[in-house]
């Protein structure tokens, strides 16, 4: 072996070792969560480009619905706007995953049980571009509304228990909160 097949031979070897380090893709760099805090008016659910749904969690009164800093879900819902400060004023169509008995009332935020709604911590979200999920923890589901074009029901994985499980759904819920 000559010198110049040595060279080449550790620069193939270096460039080999070095070409294993993979660059990020630009999708890798989306924070669905930019835009939700204070009165944020963005929600983390996935979307589907040109879908005609946008199934997201609901928390409270914010303008999309969702806010970064509350503590509990009110269900999922099938129209969100991001940046217009509309809250589903016509109408929305909610789905909410329980176990228990039945509660037709989203409850008290701060009260746990007062309602069907659920707490949650921010460390059980996931969200990235095209995936969001939630751990709902008053019922121990882990909640997973997927991006459609037209419409799709919450995915729910639901824990082994002797409760019933139910998946409340309440047409028009906005509407009634206003």
């Amino acid at each position: 072996m000559n010198k110049s097949q040595f060279y080449f031979a550790c620069l193939w070897s270096a460039c080999s070792l070095f070409g294993t380090v993979h660059a990020k893709e630009a999708v890798d760099y989306v924070d669905p969560f930019i835009g939700t805090g204070r009165n944020g008016s963005t929600y983390p659910g996935a979307v589907s480009p040109g879908g005609m749904v946008q199934l997201s969690p609901d928390t409270g009164n914010s303008s999309s619905g969702y806010r970064h800093r509350d503590t509990t879900v009110q269900g999922f819902s099938f129209t969100h706007m991001s940046g217009v400060g509309w809250y589903g004023d016509l109408g929305n169509f909610l789905v909410m995953p329980t176990t228990g008995p039945l509660k037709t009332w989203y409850g008290e935020t701060g009260k746990p049980g007062s309602g069907y709604h659920s707490q949650f911590a921010n460390a059980s979200e996931i969200a990235e571009a095209g995936y969001y999920a939630v751990t709902l923890d008053d019922y121990k589901i882990r909640a997973k509304p997927p991006p459609r074009h037209i419409a799709e029901c919450c995915v729910s994985l639901f824990q082994k228990t002797n409760s019933p499980a139910s998946r409340l759904i309440w047409a028009a819920a906005s509407a009634a909160r206003h």
